[in-house]
């Protein structure tokens, strides 16, 4: 903690020395060669620090804010020209930007931090190093893309952190610009939480949150707070779509262990009677993405489980016109859609529809329990993909319509 706090004011202490070298009349650069010197207060405070006593290191610290703050006060009460105005904002811009990337880098293991010190610092990344971490959205998304250019895998840790950005502007650049790089873990990692990570419910994991009170009263902030849902809807889409287009083999596990969580939800909220659960898989505009992995990584381990959702209960079951015509879709729907192309069937052989909006729809109810019914003669007949399963004992469920 007392590191973070002595680089939050480090910088700072070198802009302030550095702009009182200006001569006395605020207008010219001063010709002494004399170096810029801090005062005697920051001067002291900063020996100080170096204490081996603990309490003289605390009030050294408190005293170099004390000093700074003053001698920024002064600096900043005797720049009356515009272009002392102007380098004086200049220098605290990349300071502020510094301090927030050397903040960031402490939380990074010593080994990735010591990476991330030789590349972010180099004379050809350090301008683009301050703005990746400024307040600016704008500059951080401009960075982002800067940043890109460089092959080094510092660089892929510095995309994942914006990857993890609050701002859409800076994480939708990220998500990017890493399409056209070779897939890293770090980059992996941090897009599959954009995409994937708290759709499903999290019995064993409190959802992060900030207290904040109003009039006495706690308020839990939660992440889902700070953006609209539909952006969320959407940026789960771009998630998914630049881990396709990376095409990164090691998501295998991943996309199976989500759909057999997934599967749990679903058959745990199937059996809640009297209840209306929120059940992910049965919701299209939220697992069409998921599916969408499915479909272009084709996991041997999740036909098994599709297959099961396939054939289990009609949930979320609808009837309806869409473009003038009648349509049916359950839950099982894309289920049966995403096994067909997985195991290289042709969905339309199962009588499903592929409408201009992207939806997978029976023309009826009988149709979808046709299909359900020939996916269950397909799997007496492939049991190399149901490994763990009997083909005489397998759980199967009736293709019978929902009375």
């Amino acid at each position: 903690m007392r590191l973070k706090r002595i680089i939050g004011i480090s910088t700072l202490a070198i802009s302030a020395a550095v702009l009182t070298a200006r001569g006395e009349d605020n207008s010219q650069p001063s010709t002494s060669t004399t170096p810029p010197v801090l005062s005697p207060e920051v001067q002291t405070a900063l020996q100080q620090l170096n204490s081996e006593n603990f309490a003289d290191r605390e009030k050294a610290m408190t005293s170099l804010e004390v000093a700074l703050g003053r001698q920024t006060g002064e600096l900043l009460a005797s720049r009356d020209d515009a272009e002392g105005r102007a380098r004086l904002m200049t220098i605290l811009k990349f300071d502020e930007g510094l301090t927030q990337w050397a903040m960031n880098s402490l939380t990074l293991s010593p080994e990735a931090r010591k990476g991330e010190i030789d590349f972010a610092l180099r004379p050809d990344v350090l301008p683009i190093t301050t703005r990746l971490f400024c307040s600016s959205p704008e500059a951080r998304a401009e960075a982002t893309r800067a940043l890109a250019k460089f092959k080094e895998p510092a660089a892929d840790l510095l995309l994942a952190q914006m990857l993890r950005d609050p701002e859409r502007a800076v994480y939708v650049t990220a998500m990017d610009v890493v399409c056209d790089r070779p897939p890293t873990e770090p980059v992996l990692d941090a897009i599959w939480e954009r995409g994937m990570s708290g759709v499903l419910p999290e019995n064993d994991q409190p959802r992060p949150r900030t207290m904040v009170t109003f009039r006495g009263r706690p308020v839990a902030i939660m992440p889902e707070d700070n953006s609209g849902i539909r952006a969320i809807f959407n940026d789960r889409e771009l998630a998914c779509d630049a881990l396709i287009a990376l095409k990164a083999p090691e998501l295998q596990p991943r996309i199976v262990s989500f759909f057999a969580r997934a599967e749990s939800n679903y058959f745990q909220a199937v059996a809640a009677p009297g209840k209306q659960p929120f059940i992910y898989l049965a919701e299209p505009g939220m697992s069409n993405s998921a599916y969408a992995l499915a479909v272009a990584y084709k996991p041997r381990g999740v036909i098994p489980i599709l297959y099961r959702i396939a054939t289990g209960p009609a949930v979320h079951a609808m009837k309806f016109e869409i473009y003038g015509k009648k349509a049916y879709h359950s839950a099982r729907t894309p289920a049966i859609r995403a096994l067909a192309e997985i195991t290289d069937q042709n969905p339309q052989d199962f009588q499903l529809k592929h409408m201009p909006n992207g939806m997978w729809v029976f023309d009826a109810e009988s149709d979808e329990v046709q299909a359900i019914q020939k996916l269950q003669r397909w799997r007496m007949d492939h049991p190399a993909d149901f490994p763990s399963e009997d083909a005489d004992t397998a759980p199967t469920h009736s293709a019978e319509p929902p009375h």
